[in-house]
């Protein structure tokens, strides 16, 4: 990125195409069910606040019944191609 102003204007895109590429891979590597129990049980617990990542991580454990530490360090701590 040649400068500050570009690296803020594309900010956004990049940020919602990892996001949306990480929940892409999540509802694939569990099953769309599971996935979908995971966001319930995180909506259920944060609806009207915000989790820190490791809450929101522990929330979709628990709504999965998935340990998903590896797959989160692997999936959406690491810089690289979506």
């Amino acid at each position: 990125v040649p400068n500050t102003a570009i690296a803020e204007k594309n900010f956004d895109r990049v940020t919602y195409a990892k996001s949306a590429s990480v929940f892409a891979r999540l509802f694939s590597s569990m099953g769309f069910q599971r996935a979908r129990q995971a966001l319930q049980t995180y909506v259920r617990r944060f609806s009207e606040k915000a989790a820190t990542p490791a809450q929101f991580l522990e929330a979709l454990e628990a709504g999965s019944g998935f340990e998903l530490g590896a797959w989160w360090r692997l999936n959406a701590k690491s810089a690289g191609v979506n």
